[in-house]
């Protein structure tokens, strides 16, 4: 009876030893945080947004940029956590500017990404359609015309608009010497005596800028 009793002390303290041992190890484990968690919120008034990030992950030396989409970061610390920061981001006067703010876990959730658009135009800009009308540069132009031929004796009477302010030349169309005016527009009168045989000649204007004119002289010898 004396050994039963001894041996049934002697369970019991083993059955109680295992116990405490369960005990001691079920207070030393980490209770997971029920899965990786990744959330933004954000409120923005013009440039200025804050931003509320929650994250849960399993990694107690996680760090976790958050990109505000213009070069610079706010970096989050620690296994989970909530944080408010704020950001002010550069604008365009007058016009529009979208940035993408981003955040990732590195693979523990899926990354979150949003558009932060900063609007500087007047609102009646929105609706101002104004057509635009391109004027067409005025044509260079010129004109000749036989005032005076004896035989081979002719005058020419010229003149020309909308031409740039250069040198304007006239040909003879015999190879000779040319004669030069120059202006905007103008008119003028210069005369030459052509060469015998030939019969036919095309006396021309070229205009400084580009245009240009022409007439057909006939030499009738006698």
């Amino acid at each position: 009876m004396k050994k039963f009793a001894v041996c049934a002390y002697v369970i019991v303290g083993i059955l109680l030893a295992v116990g405490f041992v369960n005990i001691a190890n079920a207070q030393s484990i980490s209770i997971p945080q029920g899965g990786a968690h990744l959330e933004v919120e954000f409120i923005q008034t013009f440039n200025h947004v804050v931003f509320t990030v929650t994250w849960i992950t399993d990694d107690p030396n996680g760090t976790w940029p958050f990109h505000f989409g213009d070069g610079t970061e706010y970096v989050l610390v620690g296994e989970s956590g909530m944080e408010t920061f704020s950001h002010d981001y550069a604008y365009t006067p007058g016009g529009i500017i979208c940035y993408l703010a981003s955040i990732e876990l590195n693979g523990w959730t899926d990354p979150w990404s949003d558009i932060i658009t900063i609007d500087d135009r007047p609102p009646e800009s929105y609706f101002n359609f104004m057509p635009i009308v391109f004027k067409p540069a005025p044509i260079s132009s010129c004109s000749i015309q036989i005032d005076e031929q004896n035989i081979n004796y002719v005058v020419f009477d010229v003149s020309w608009q909308n031409a740039k302010d250069g040198v304007h030349t006239f040909e003879f169309g015999d190879g000779s010497m040319t004669q030069q005016f120059s202006g905007i527009e103008g008119n003028g009168q210069v005369w030459h005596d052509y060469p015998w045989p030939q019969e036919n000649f095309i006396a021309m204007m070229q205009l400084d800028g580009g245009g240009s004119c022409s007439v057909d002289i006939i030499v009738d010898w006698p």
